[in-house]
């Protein structure tokens, strides 16, 4: 079926790559051609279709095994989901389309929307400085604006790069604030920005510091009560607090010779990532 072979195509991908992790898919079409397609597949073995989908992630639906969950959704109806492997391989505790993954870049869509929304409503321009938002922000003799870091086209230097010759921030501070001030204190760009594309994880933690002082809410405030909440999406949020305690949260692992560790976590920095979400919550 013309699922199982796009997804044939993700899976290795998708379970290696990210050793726990979510899995979303999603098609869309004409209203004739979908209602044809939907027809067809309600009259398909839905346990035959299970099965080849189930033994594409057969190799890490074990009992000691890190996985992933699986949503498939077409014209807004969810068509299959599972779960295969083990959230936490510490308790034992099995993978389901309700468990909650950090979603990594998938944070930015929510970041940009939370932009959107606010300029919707006349309270940014796409086209400001960033500077009008962020006073402190140095002449770098060239003008970056909100457009450039949604675009990845602001010619930042890489803040994770510029983080690992910094001095270990104070414990118990704010790792986005630290990150701010590393931006602030880089003497210069890679490029003019709007000449380059560069996949930039600082521009978007900037967006983020944006949306805080313009709407007066953190991202993960704003994006709960504008976004998650009216789309229903009871179970996903901007995890800002470290501690915080996330029911069904999966854990992450790095996979080594000796066996799976776990891998560390983003430490409470929001923007660039920092979402957590489930497969229904992506799907609702």
């Amino acid at each position: 079926m013309r699922y199982v072979g796009i997804v044939n195509r993700l899976a290795s991908s998708a379970c290696s790559l990210i050793i726990a992790g979510a899995v979303v898919m999603s098609f869309a079409g004409s209203t004739a051609s979908a209602q044809s397609r939907n027809s067809r597949f309600d009259k398909a073995s839905h346990s035959k279709f299970k099965a080849k989908i189930d033994a594409l992630f057969a190799e890490w639906n074990t009992s000691n095994s890190p996985g992933c969950s699986l949503a498939v959704s077409q014209n807004g109806t969810v068509v299959y989901e599972g779960g295969y492997g083990i959230a936490a391989l510490e308790w034992g505790m099995h993978i389901t389309p309700a468990t909650v993954f950090p979603a990594a870049s998938i944070s930015k869509q929510f970041t940009a929307m939370s932009i959107l929304l606010l300029a919707k409503r006349g309270q940014v321009s796409l086209d400001d400085d960033v500077q009008k938002y962020i006073p402190e922000w140095p002449e770098h003799g060239n003008r970056i604006t909100i457009r450039h870091l949604l675009t990845h086209t602001s010619g930042l230097r890489d803040v994770f790069l510029l983080q690992g010759l910094a001095p270990p921030r104070e414990d118990g501070s704010d790792p986005n604030d630290a990150i701010l001030k590393i931006l602030l204190r880089a003497r210069g760009l890679n490029f003019t920005p709007g000449a380059e594309f560069q996949y930039n994880n600082g521009g978007y933690n900037l967006l983020g510091h944006i949306v805080k002082r313009v709407s007066g809410q953190s991202l993960r405030t704003f994006a709960d009560g504008n976004i998650f909440k009216p789309l229903g999406m009871t179970h996903t949020h901007f995890h800002d607090d470290p501690g915080m305690v996330v029911p069904n949260r999966a854990s992450g692992y790095d996979r080594e010779a000796d066996g799976y560790h776990l891998a560390s976590e983003n430490g409470g920095i929001v923007g660039n990532a920092g979402l957590q979400t489930t497969v229904r919550d992506l799907l609702a």
